[in-house]
């Protein structure tokens, strides 16, 4: 459960609008350059995703590596789109 109030909330959407105002300038390569380290991060990283997945879903640990596989997958997929 969320303990955000209005004030969190506008500050996240306030966040997001300056983020975006930042990302859409980026040009596709640049883009894709973003998201290539995140999809690296992600597999760096995906034992312990998987772990935090498991321990706060419940979900098996198998099942989790194959979320964050999928995940990370998608994230790929997503920086090549941007080159184009």
């Amino acid at each position: 459960m969320s303990s955000a109030g209005t004030a969190e909330t506008n500050g996240a959407i306030a966040s997001a609008v300056a983020a975006f105002s930042l990302w859409k300038e980026k040009t596709g390569k640049e883009r894709a350059v973003v998201l290539k380290r995140w999809h690296a991060l992600i597999l760096d990283n995906a034992d312990d995703l998987a772990t935090i997945m498991t321990m706060e879903c419940g979900k098996p640990l198998a099942e989790s590596r194959a979320e964050i596989a999928a995940g990370a997958a998608s994230v790929e997929w997503f920086g090549e789109e941007a080159k184009r």
